[in-house]
């Protein structure tokens, strides 16, 4: 309560119709209290608390994120299918991840980097030959 008093009384009032005041009045238990604080700080993308706590990572629920991998891998899949079958001299770079709240800029992450067809060729002849 001392930390986010502002988002915990918006949360409170928004999500179960509670005055934080009430618990000074006595009309509502520490119990009770402490049960809805809980429950406000397992409700990412929705309550401020929780945001407030855990960061701009909590301003996305889990269905949120779970539709940014499902971008990312379905971009990655398509990138995949060009890059077979695309002509030599065609550059086509990799994806750049779905922005997520709190996660930075994508070009700060770093990029994954893959074998070049001679590595494989390589790769693969010296498995044969041993």
């Amino acid at each position: 309560m001392r930390d986010y008093p502002d988002e915990l009384e918006a949360d409170l009032l928004q999500f179960f119709g509670v005055d934080l005041l009430d618990y000074w009045r006595r009309r509502v238990s520490f119990r009770r209290l402490s049960i809805l604080v809980i429950r406000l700080l397992s409700m990412p993308g929705e309550s401020s608390l929780a945001e407030a706590k855990f960061g701009e990572r909590a301003r996305w629920g889990y269905k949120e994120h779970l539709l940014a991998d499902v971008v990312d891998r379905l971009n990655i899949a398509n990138w995949m299918v060009v890059q077979v079958n695309k002509s030599a001299e065609s550059d086509n770079p990799f994806p750049e991840p779905h922005p997520r709240p709190g996660a930075g800029v994508a070009s700060e992450k770093k990029k994954q980097e893959f074998a070049s067809p001679h590595e494989v060729a390589t790769f693969f002849s010296n498995l044969s030959s041993g």
